[in-house]
């Protein structure tokens, strides 16, 4: 369903996964709350370096914030 969901909003069926959304919940997650041990808990993890993996930015995450804060 997730897949047909998806390719109804236009999002690429390969990026349409149960483990993006919880990529996308650790982001979000962190991004309002700032504390990476309580999301390791809610994810379930038992050591924060697996939770770091979840919140590598993309490419296109990366190249956002480089072109926002180099300005030559």
């Amino acid at each position: 369903h997730l897949k047909a969901w998806g390719k109804h909003c236009g999002i690429d069926s390969k990026k349409m996964h149960a483990h993006a959304f919880r990529h996308f919940f650790a982001k979000m997650f962190l991004k309002k709350n700032k504390d990476v041990i309580q999301l390791a808990d809610l994810l379930g993890h038992g050591s924060v370096d697996t939770t770091r993996i979840y919140l590598q930015k993309s490419y296109d995450e990366q190249k956002k914030d480089f072109n926002r804060n180099v300005t030559w």
